[in-house]
């Protein structure tokens, strides 16, 4: 899922720590650069933002934002976006 919906299906987390990095070396296949450098970004996907959709558009119709129309045509496009991320073999936690 990108953010075309507005659901931001990805979460940024910043190591500068040098034990914490040292931790990350298992996951990062041993690549020294992981620990070396002043601070590791590892960036994580959502594959389950999708579920979030009908809380997001129903805050933004509630406030006015959006129209109930424009909140169920997105939703729809999002749960056919997800059955193909599905379709695909794209595994869910």
């Amino acid at each position: 899922m990108d953010s075309a919906w507005n659901l931001q299906p990805w979460k940024f987390l910043v190591f500068d720590e040098r034990e914490a990095k040292e931790r990350l070396l298992p996951i990062a296949y041993g690549q020294c650069q992981v620990e070396d450098a002043s601070f590791t970004v590892a960036v994580l996907g959502d594959l389950e933002t999708d579920r979030n959709a009908e809380l997001i558009y129903r805050d933004a119709v509630d406030k006015g934002f959006m129209d109930a129309e424009v909140k169920s045509r997105l939703i729809g496009q999002i749960e056919a976006a997800s059955r193909t991320v599905k379709r695909r073999g794209i595994k869910r936690s």
